[in-house]
């Protein structure tokens, strides 16, 4: 059973929603559900930003990512979220 106010298995479920499942309109509800748990978490922001460049949202993945950089601008893998964004703009699909 998934304990509704713990943010991190929201990022989780939204990773499995999203992968193998692909039930994106239920995965991108649950980055929201657990975002709004916590909105400090990294995990789910970071699921979030890659989420939305998966779906080729790129101008809102980079702003998730930028808010990824606001939260923790001390943590790597905030600036490695935003590079990732970044780069994949630059590849064709």
């Amino acid at each position: 059973m998934l304990d509704p106010d713990l943010a991190d298995a929201h990022a989780q479920r939204a990773s499995y929603l999203e992968f193998p499942k692909m039930q994106p309109e239920a995965a991108e509800a649950e980055f929201h559900r657990a975002i709004q748990l916590s909105p400090n978490s990294e995990s789910a922001h970071v699921g979030y930003a890659f989420f939305l460049m998966d779906q080729g949202r790129f101008a809102e993945a980079i702003v998730e990512a930028k808010q990824l950089v606001q939260l923790d601008p001390l943590w790597f893998g905030s600036y490695g979220t935003l590079a990732n964004v970044y780069h994949s703009l630059c590849r064709p699909r």
